[in-house]
């Protein structure tokens, strides 16, 4: 039996509309011979964790089954408890979906993205995980020790190591930005990456010299695009990103 979870998604409205109102599972047993099971429990995350999905799945040999459920909520979470002599040939996804049925960018999860057990299975872990810190000496390697004090620095770190070599938009490129950090620059994300900027407290792009930690110069975020590589690492499998919370910017 393995345990796998999204995690808490947020999914506050934005001009009065929640970015994701369905939710869309999907299993697939590769095991040409054995079945397996899941369980999938569905929880709304508000102020306390209600159950609102529970049900017990039978996944044949080379079954593909497509569930969707309810998710007009502020914030949910999915868990899964596989088991059966096929659990380890069965792979589970979840897709955010809006009221058109499009996919919401920010709530996709792939198998070996979810939170569980197996955790050396994941694509992305401590290597893709770069530290940066306005206040820190620098330059900086990008350890919590030695944290980069130019956010540019630590995105150029993240976006060439061998794991966004490798996985590309696959990779979960994650920076952690110390609390009150203000990077006076303009910084740019390359084509086929997938970064995110995790503020670990309140930060800023500029000099924060204005009111309320606000910058008096206007600085600018390129983020790049190339087709042609894009597809190359789409061509392997879906990308992931995270919910959205206030401070962080997900790409």
């Amino acid at each position: 039996m393995s345990i796998y979870s999204t995690g808490p998604i947020e999914n506050n409205p934005v001009n009065g509309v929640r970015p994701t109102q369905q939710v869309t599972v999907k299993i697939e047993n590769k095991n040409s011979e054995d079945f397996s099971t899941v369980s999938i429990q569905g929880y709304a995350l508000n102020g306390t964790r209600t159950l609102y999905v529970s049900e017990l799945l039978s996944v044949a040999p080379n079954e593909v089954i497509t569930k969707n459920y309810f998710a007009d909520l502020n914030a949910f979470g999915f868990e899964f408890i596989t088991g059966g002599d096929a659990e380890d040939d069965t792979d589970i996804s979840v897709w955010g979906k809006n009221a058109a049925g499009q996919l919401v960018t920010a709530h996709r999860l792939v198998s070996s993205e979810l939170l569980g057990e197996a955790e050396a299975e994941f694509l992305w872990g401590e290597e893709a995980v770069i530290w940066a810190d306005s206040s820190a000496p620098g330059p900086g390697n990008g350890t919590p020790f030695d944290p980069f004090n130019s956010l540019q620095a630590a995105i150029n770190a993240a976006t060439s190591s061998p794991l966004a070599s490798t996985f590309g938009m696959r990779a979960r490129l994650v920076i952690l930005i110390a609390a009150n950090s203000a990077f006076d620059e303009d910084i740019v994300i390359p084509p086929a990456r997938h970064v995110q900027l995790l503020g670990l407290g309140p930060w800023v792009l500029g000099n924060a010299q204005g009111a309320n930690f606000s910058s008096t110069t206007p600085r600018n975020v390129t983020i790049q695009t190339d087709p042609a590589a894009e597809q190359f690492y789409t061509s392997q499998g879906a990308s992931v990103c995270c919910p959205t919370r206030n401070g962080n910017w997900y790409v």
